[in-house]
């Protein structure tokens, strides 16, 4: 098996496995690290997904990255109490499909039922409580934050993934490609 698959899978059993956020003090809400053991899980799986996504656009096959386009958008939706399982669930599933064939991709129908599965479950762009859940925040402190409104995907672009120039990382002169950074990083510079 590939080791995207291999990477796929664990970070499918650490997102099954994440624990929910502790409860805190207010005192240890200010010096306490934002990310959530589920937030934390949940980044890890989207980016194992983006790899995987990469491998079938070199590959040129549309529906393995489809299936894990659609996938990595379920992430947003770990810390959600009632969705939580559900996605999870879709996940696993995909992730399954990948495995079975793990050297070309799944089949349009399958990948065509868990999208409208997870098109099904998933809240409206507007639904202010389930973005504050998808937070996991109340309502009212993602209000205090001002994050509702209208949700869209943060860290996940559509586009192609851009390839690395030829002899990029060769030589001691060679530029260190950007990491984008995560919600966490871009919050605490607030």
């Amino acid at each position: 098996m590939s080791a995207s698959l291999n990477a796929l899978q664990h970070a499918l059993a650490a997102a099954l496995a994440a624990a929910p956020a502790a409860p805190t003090t207010s005192e240890e809400d200010e010096n306490a690290d934002i990310a959530t053991p589920r937030a934390k899980a949940a980044t890890a799986l989207e980016a194992a997904l983006r790899d995987r996504l990469a491998w079938h656009w070199d590959r040129d096959e549309r529906q393995g990255e489809q299936l894990c386009r659609v996938m990595a958008d379920m992430c947003a939706w770990h810390e959600h109490e009632t969705l939580r399982d559900t996605v999870l669930d879709l996940q696993s599933k995909g992730i399954a499909l990948l495995v079975a064939v793990p050297d070309g991709e799944p089949n349009s129908s399958d990948v065509g039922d868990i999208e409208d599965a997870y098109q099904a479950v998933k809240p409206r762009e507007d639904d202010a409580a389930a973005i504050a859940s998808a937070l996991g925040m109340t309502l009212e402190e993602a209000r205090a934050f001002g994050l509702v409104g209208t949700l869209t995907s943060v860290g996940f672009d559509d586009e192609a993934p851009v390839a690395a120039p030829a002899g990029a990382g060769v030589g001691m002169g060679a530029a260190a490609p950007q990491v984008e950074e995560d919600l966490e990083t871009l919050f605490r510079r607030v």
